[in-house]
């Protein structure tokens, strides 16, 4: 399932950096494309580290990732709020993008096995 919404969450990525290209500005575009790579680059980091975490059954594995995972989003978002074409409107919209993906991806997973 995280993979199908890594695919669909790409695919609407791209169709709405288009969109708001097209429609508002290009630093809002920019915004929300960051905004939404980083999310599903988050969402693959955590699917394969927390594979490997139940593989290896590591509990130091487990605890690096939580500690390090946050701080270094917070750090990310941070430096990305910093630069001078930053768009904090872009930035909700590919969260809400992101998270819109997640969503169509669970209802179109459930229709699927009914």
């Amino acid at each position: 399932m995280i993979k199908k919404i890594a695919i669909f969450s790409t695919l609407l990525a791209f169709m709405l950096f288009i969109v708001l290209t097209l429609k508002l500005d290009f630093s809002i575009a920019m915004s929300a494309l960051g905004a939404h790579i980083l999310l599903i680059v988050n969402i693959l980091g955590l699917y394969f580290m927390w594979g490997l975490f139940f593989k290896k059954k590591s509990i130091a594995l487990g605890v690096v990732l939580i500690i390090l995972k946050y701080p270094l989003l917070g750090y990310i978002v941070y430096k990305a709020a910093r630069l001078s074409g930053f768009s904090s409107l872009g930035f909700i919209i590919g969260f809400i993008g992101f998270l819109s993906s997640i969503v169509i991806v669970a209802i179109l997973n459930h229709f699927k096995k009914l």
